[in-house]
């Protein structure tokens, strides 16, 4: 029906007027104070768009202020000129960094974990130590571990420990290397580890000791299934004899 006053559509389900368009009896009104959509099935408000901003069920609002998400006035998530915040502020994004509540923090000094359990800045990585806690340095190939660095403090003693691990069976050693080296690279010490040959390896012209060494004893028999090699010196447990393997032969060093 067109007549003096608009347009009607439908017995009232479309409506033009001089106040605006009004669809399905109102429930969406687009006049000049802007665009409202009202739920059918009652009169609760679900779009809002006017001078103020949007309005999405009350529950994301589109204003100069910004983007808020969620019922106020503590919002579950909140964008503005300050930044992002989430959770009612317990994750926070803006001009100073990264912030998770007691969790994380990324800012221009670093990354800290877990209340600056870890630290990673300009001074380098530090994982504070716990007593009996392994604190860990974890490497890992497809999900699987093949190396730690881990330090603790055990009966009043710090230690740390260097771990090698092999993958699988296809890949079962580890191999643990150090390296001392002179800036020209004409001069390397090395210390390795190697799990495949049961070795340890110190590659130096000297090597110093403190006040002894002390060498794990093994009885003949073991002594026969080493390789042979020359230059190999064990103590002998079955003949309380140092002995070294030279010329092809076991000898008695004394």
């Amino acid at each position: 029906v067109l007549a003096g006053d608009g347009l009607n559509i439908g017995a009232g389900k479309a409506i033009k007027d001089a106040a605006g368009i009004k669809i399905n009896s109102g429930n969406v009104t687009l006049d000049a104070n802007g665009l409202t959509a009202t739920d059918p099935g009652g009169p609760t408000t679900q779009l809002t768009i006017n001078n103020y901003g949007l309005s999405v069920s009350g529950k994301v609002l589109v204003d100069s202020d910004g983007i808020k998400i969620g019922a106020g006035p503590s919002y579950e998530a909140t964008m503005d000129a300050s930044g992002i915040k989430i959770d009612g502020g317990n994750v926070v994004l803006d001009s100073a960094g990264l912030t998770v509540t007691g969790k994380l923090v990324l800012d221009g000094d670093g990354l800290k974990v877990a209340s600056s359990d870890v630290v990673l800045d300009a001074d380098g990585l530090t994982i504070q130590g716990g007593t009996g806690t392994s604190n860990k340095i974890i490497i890992e190939d497809s999900s699987t571990t093949i190396g730690e660095i881990y330090s603790r403090i055990d009966s009043n003693v710090a230690q740390m420990f260097i771990t090698s691990k092999g993958k699988d069976a296809t890949d079962p050693d580890g191999y643990v290397e150090v390296v001392a080296q002179n800036y020209t690279a004409g001069t390397k010490l090395t210390f390795s580890l190697d799990s495949a040959n049961d070795r340890g390896i110190m590659d130096a012209e000297q090597f110093l000791l403190g006040e002894s060494i002390r060498l794990a004893g093994i009885t003949t028999t073991n002594r026969n299934n080493l390789p042979q090699v020359n230059g190999t010196i064990v103590y002998n447990t079955t003949t309380s004899k140092f002995q070294g393997y030279a010329g092809g032969s076991w000898v008695d060093l004394h």
